[in-house]
This record gives structure tokens, sequence and C-alpha cells, in this order.
């Protein structure tokens, strides 16, 4: 059984930032006999597509009748972007808020390389970089609302993205003091992605445990990975698709059959590597967040250097 639902209202949220694990974790949540998880995984409710009444919300993205589920979603952006946390907060004030962190320099060239294979980046990772301390910080500027919802649509869309955010996705400890603002630390569970491959029973007990359901723990496929990085190969076949406009009907196709193409994608090539230059600056650009939520969570991060 459950506890803490009354009436249908969101119980949880699975946030982070692209590239670090949250589709798994969500997958492996929504697997639980008691826990709805919404459709889509990322209905971008908070950060692009907020309205004051959220009954419209829940029951487009909850479709199924089951009023004793836990009900959750999974945008990661939600971790970053600035007005998230106080807008759930007001609408949920008792939700859980589970965090999925990975090694901010691994997960900035992951998620530029999702983004460059499916052509919505032109540029090479460094030149990428570049561009972005260029850019500045885009959450400070007077239309940072409005780029940000054409920021969500282009990534639906499959159109070049308007801003990029491979740096400001990892200053994890900035963003985990503004949730903080909001919630309690009994109210947030982090999850390492690294945490999550090695001991993925640990990970699911933890989250039991903050979302207050019965523990479960399914059979799963160890060789399988979920939402894996392209190989290089498919670098062809997803420009081509670009190129003929295909790219933006990716949205209307159903959710069963997403993994199945991703991980068809995923056996074409092997995957690109950082280059020790570039690893070496991201590793001191990202050095002194580390530290901070190291001392924040009473975690080692040392493998993250």
């Amino acid at each position: 059984m459950v506890s803490g639902m009354s009436g249908r209202g969101l119980d949880f949220l699975v946030v982070g930032a692209p590239k670090c694990g949250t589709t798994a974790i969500a997958e492996l949540i929504g697997g639980h006999p008691d826990v709805e998880m919404s459709v889509p995984k990322e209905p971008h409710y908070f950060d692009a597509h907020y309205k004051p009444d959220t009954a419209e919300y829940i029951s487009a993205v909850f479709p199924r009748e089951t009023p004793a589920a836990l009900l959750g979603e999974a945008t990661p952006s939600y971790l970053m972007v600035p007005w998230v946390a106080s807008r759930v907060a007001q609408e949920y004030p008792r939700a859980k808020i589970i965090i999925c962190l990975r090694n901010p320099v691994a997960r900035a060239f992951s998620s530029w390389w999702m983004l460059y294979s499916r052509g919505l980046e032109r540029l090479n990772f460094k030149d990428a970089i570049a561009a972005e301390l260029m850019q500045g910080e885009i959450f400070d500027r007077e239309d940072a609302a409005d780029v940000w919802r054409r920021q969500v649509d282009a990534i639906a869309s499959g159109s070049e993205l308007p801003v990029r955010t491979y740096l400001e996705a990892g200053h994890y400890a900035k963003h985990l003091d503004r949730w903080l603002e909001f919630y309690p630390r009994d109210q947030i569970q982090v999850i390492f992605t690294s945490e999550l491959y090695a001991a993925r029973d640990h990970a699911l007990a933890k989250i039991w445990d903050t979302l207050r359901v019965e523990p479960w723990y399914p059979d799963y496929d160890e060789k399988r990975k979920v939402n894996e990085a392209f190989g290089q190969k498919a670098l062809f076949v997803l420009r081509s698709a670009q190129s003929l406009g295909l790219m933006r009907f990716r949205r209307f196709v159903p959710e069963r059959y997403r993994e199945p193409i991703k991980a068809l994608l995923a056996k074409m090539g092997s995957k690109p590597s950082l280059d020790a230059s570039m690893h070496s600056f991201l590793s001191e650009y990202f050095a002194e967040g580390n530290s901070r939520i190291e001392k924040l969570l009473e975690v080692d991060l040392s493998h993250w250097n």
C-alpha cells in the first residue's frame, strides 16, 4: 500500500540533467505496482508549459484511472531551470524530489554527443563549450522564459538549439541549493548515476524509502542499457533524417517503439571519446562545484576528478 496520496496530484519528481540516468530511474520506478509515471516521460509542464491550474496537467499526462497510485514525472531540466522549484512547491509542497547526478564532465560530453548526433548541435564539443562560455548566463536574461520555451520546443521538433546548457546543467550545487530553499532535506533523495548501475537494488531501496512504498525489485537484464548514446555510424542516418525534416515527427513515435530504435542506433559503431585537454579543462571548471556537493551531501566524489 502507498501513503500520502489524497486525490490525484503529483507525488514526486525525478530531476537531474540530460544523460544523468533519469530515463533508467523513471523506467524502474514506473514498474512498481503502486506508481504511475507520466506520459510522456518529460511533460516540461513546470519549466516551459506552465499554467497556474494544474488540473489539466494531471488529467493530460496521467491518463490511467489508478487513484491509489503515486503519480510522478521525470523531466531532467527541472533541476536547473530556476523557476521550477518554486512552482512545484507552490502546487505540491509535500512532493518528493529524486535528483539524479552524474560526473558533470562525462555528462556534458554525453549530452553534446546526443544533440550533435541528432543534428540539433552543429559545433564540435570544444567549440560548443566555447560558445556557451561566450553566451553567458541564459537564465539571467529578461527573456529567459521565452528562450527556454524555444529550447524545449527545438529539442522536441529536432531543430537547431537557440542556446547551450552543457556547463549550466552541471552546476549541481547551485541547483540543489535552490531546491533546498523550497523543500526540506528529508523530501529530497539524491541518486548518483554510478550508484544506479553499480548497486541498483541499493539505489532502488533509497527511492522506495523516500516514496514510502513497499520495496519492489524487478528482474532486469544487466546488459540492457536505457537511453544509450548513439554510435558514430548512426550520424549519417540521423543527419539524413534531419535534412529531410523527419526529426520533427519523432515526438509522435509511441513510447514503446522509441527504446528499440535508440538501441539499434546505439549499436551503429563506437562512441566518441573526450580528448584529454578538454577533460582537464572541464575537471578544473567543475572542481569548486563538485567540492560543494561533497560537503552538502557528505559524499566522496574524488572519482569525478
